[in-house]
């Protein structure tokens, strides 16, 4: 049961992960479809991505810019 919920857990960062990407893309249709997602997954997602979006430090990697966490912290100083 662990592992399941491990893999849905991933797998919801995942799709917020893409959905998140794509609200920077230059074609308004797609900025607005990524935004509408993004609300539905915020307001009616699983609790457990609610709550690695809140807890600091939960996220160690992502899979779309793998530098954005180091970056973070080398800049911030926390090693």
């Amino acid at each position: 049961m662990n592992e399941r919920r491990e893999t849905f857990r991933s797998f919801s960062f995942q799709i917020y992960e893409v959905v998140m990407h794509f609200t920077g893309h230059q074609d308004h249709n797609i900025v607005t479809a990524s935004l509408e997602c993004l609300q539905q997954l915020l307001k009616n997602g699983p609790t457990e991505l609610h709550t690695l979006l809140m807890r600091p430090g939960a996220i160690k990697h992502t899979s779309i810019y793998p530098d954005d966490v180091d970056s973070a912290k080398a800049a911030s100083g926390d090693n």
